[in-house]
C-alpha cells in the first residue's frame, strides 16, 4: 500500500499538467484554435491581447475567461498602457458552451 501511494505521488508530481500555456490574441476563432492545439486542462494561461483599441482587447479576454477559465481558482486580469493580460487556471482545451 505504502508503494502504491508513492507511486501517486510520484506520478503526480511529474505530471505535464499545471504547465504555463501563454497565447497572444488578435483574433477570438484564432485564440480558441490555440488553446485547444497548445494548452492542456490545469495548465495557467496567459493569454496577451494584442489588439489595436482597448475595448477589442478586454472583449476579447472576457470571452476567453467566460469560455475557458476555471472560477474556482483565482482569476487575474490586468491592463497596462497598451496591452491588457488574463491569467487564469485552465477548466477544459473546450469551449464553453453558451445556454440559450
Amino acid at each position: 500500500m505504502k508503494k502504491l501511494i508513492l507511486m501517486l505521488l510520484f506520478v503526480g508530481f511529474f505530471s505535464s499538467a499545471d504547465e504555463i500555456c501563454k497565447i497572444y490574441i488578435s483574433d477570438e476563432n484564432e485564440a480558441f484554435a490555440e488553446i485547444k492545439k497548445k494548452c492542456e486542462k490545469g495548465d495557467i494561461l496567459t493569454a496577451e491581447s494584442n489588439v489595436s483599441n482597448e475595448f477589442g482587447q478586454i472583449n476579447y479576454l472576457q470571452t476567453l475567461l467566460e469560455h475557458f477559465c476555471n472560477f474556482d481558482k483565482e482569476i487575474i486580469f490586468k491592463g497596462i498602457p497598451n496591452q491588457w493580460n488574463l491569467i487564469c487556471v485552465l477548466n477544459s482545451t473546450e469551449p464553453r458552451r453558451i445556454r440559450e
